[in-house]
């Protein structure tokens, strides 16, 4: 499928693996060049192994952040000169029963989930600004429509 991806610069976070890899697959076969970010720098390196006819660049992300986002960001736009894609996929899920269920924990999905693509998101739009041109893609869930008993991931992704 041609979707017009060639050579664009697209940021996938939570790349290392699960469904961020299968989109950093699927960029990579539209010809699109690759900023992969994971606290995973073993999975990166191997998905980086893998998709060898492409420009990827890979760095160990803690998208919660907010000096490594921003450190991120600037990193990859002095890479490829431009972001033009940005791919909001990094998450986290644990059952759980509402009575027992951390509220730390809580604050820590909603940091990775809800904060830090607001966050990244921000960060890339001067730079979408720049090119005329951009795109951002938050994974959502159907567990944000119905119930899977994973407590501050449902509600999150709702």
């Amino acid at each position: 499928m041609e979707l017009g991806l060639k050579d664009r610069v697209v940021i996938v976070t939570g790349a290392a693996s699960g469904i961020g890899k299968a989109i950093a697959e699927a960029y990579a076969k539209e010809g699109a060049k690759l900023a992969l970010a994971d606290l995973n720098l073993e999975g990166l390196n191997a998905l980086k192994t893998e998709l060898k006819n492409n420009e990827v660049y890979i760095e160990k992300v803690d998208v919660t952040d907010e000096k490594n986002c921003k450190d991120f960001i600037e990193n990859v736009a002095e890479h490829f000169g431009k972001i033009d894609v940005l791919c909001n996929n990094a998450g986290t899920a644990l059952m759980g029963d509402i009575a027992t269920f951390p509220e730390e924990t809580f604050r820590k999905h909603a940091e990775l989930m809800m904060y830090a693509p607001v966050r990244l998101t921000n960060l890339c739009i001067p730079h979408f600004k720049k090119n005329g041109w951009g795109s951002v893609v938050n994974t959502a869930s159907i567990f944000g429509k119905q119930p899977g008993g994973l407590i501050s991931y449902d509600t999150i992704k709702a």
